[in-house]
Formats: structure tokens, C-alpha cells, sequence
């Protein structure tokens, strides 16, 4: 919205206000529930918010019931998602070779000799002359995640409703060991609800 306009002791993002009731936390709101937002910025929002509105004000009015009979909608959503870009790494054996070339075009000797290079090539012994890819060790190709997404709204004209639940689970892509009798696996769990 705009750079700093407080300072370090004061809150540094934008007002968050939903419904009315200020100092709400955004990451609390499911995207399914919002029916519209406003950004108020600069003389708008210290006008209205004074200086609680100095870095910017979000207004955020949630869905309500409408009148009429029960309608439930319901939504689930699942994506798979991996590493944007990864560069090609040398393996042992071509780093070893590309060094000592490196240091022989400067007049010096090389690092690795040829015998333990080639050990590294062989892998025969790889606790000894490991020649290890670690994104492959550590990372699996792919990550998921799921979003589901159930309300119910509806009323009369004395009374309307409007209930949300949500329900977001992802899973990175860090890989788990599976001689471990616990469960490392870098994941997240969310469940919202909305009335």
C-alpha cells in the first residue's frame, strides 16, 4: 500500500478492519467468506482511523445470509506444486576435474589426484568417496496442497444465517525418512470457521 509511515515501536502494516471490529488477523479470513474489501490509503485513512490508519487501512465486509431457502455450497480444490527453477549441480567427479583444470590454467598443481577421482566415479566405496546429489536426498520432486470450502446461508426476514467451514492442508517437499518412528513432515493444517 505505501511504504512506512510509523515508527519501529508503533505497528508497521495496514489496519485491518473486518466487519467493523479492527485488528483482525488476515491470515484468519478464508478467501471464500469475503464479499468485498476496500483499501483506504493516505488522508482517508487517518481521517477516518487517525493515526492507527497512518500505514493504510483494509476494509474487509464478510458474506451474509440472504433470504430464501437453505443453499450449501460446497468446494475443494488441490494443486501440486514443486521448485520454480533449480540449476543443474556438478556431481563430485566433475567438480574434482573442472578444480584441478582451473588451478593447472593458473600455473598450479591439482587438488584431486586422478585415482581419487575415479574412486568417486565408481562409487565403491561411498561412505569414503561419497558423490551425493543432496536435492534429490532431501527434496522430493513435488509438494501438494487441498483446500476445502463448505457454507450454508439462507433466513427470513427476521432472521439470515450465513456458517463457513474451511479446511486447508499442505504438505512441502522435504522428503521423510522412513527408519523414523516419528513423523517429521514439514506440513500445514487449517481449519477456519465463519458465522
Amino acid at each position: 500500500m505505501r511504504g512506512i509511515g510509523t515508527f519501529a515501536s508503533s505497528p508497521q502494516g495496514p489496519l485491518l478492519v473486518v466487519d467493523g471490529v479492527p485488528d483482525r488477523e488476515i491470515n484468519n479470513i478464508d478467501p471464500e467468506d469475503i464479499e468485498s474489501f476496500t483499501v483506504l490509503k493516505d488522508a482517508t485513512a487517518t481521517a477516518v482511523y487517525g493515526t492507527r490508519g497512518a500505514n493504510g487501512v483494509i476494509l474487509i465486509n464478510t458474506k451474509s445470509g440472504k433470504i430464501g431457502k437453505a443453499t450449501i455450497n460446497a468446494e475443494v480444490n488441490s494443486a501440486v506444486t514443486e521448485f520454480t527453477y533449480l540449476p543443474e549441480f556438478l556431481d563430485a567427479p566433475n567438480f574434482m576435474t573442472l578444480y584441478n583444470e582451473a588451478l593447472q590454467v593458473r600455473g598450479r598443481e591439482p587438488l584431486y589426484t586422478q585415482e581419487r577421482i575415479d574412486l568417486h566415479s565408481s562409487g565403491e566405496d561411498p561412505d569414503l568417496y561419497p558423490n551425493v546429489n543432496w536435492y534429490d536426498e532431501l527434496f522430493n520432486r513435488f509438494g501438494s496442497n487441498k483446500r476445502v470450502n463448505v457454507n450454508v446461508s439462507g433466513g427470513t426476514e427476521k432472521a439470515r444465517y450465513y456458517l463457513s467451514a474451511g479446511y486447508f492442508n499442505e504438505v512441502g517437499q522435504f522428503k521423510r525418512d522412513n527408519i523414523q518412528n516419528f513423523n517429521s513432515t514439514l506440513k500445514l493444517d487449517l481449519v477456519q470457521f465463519h458465522q
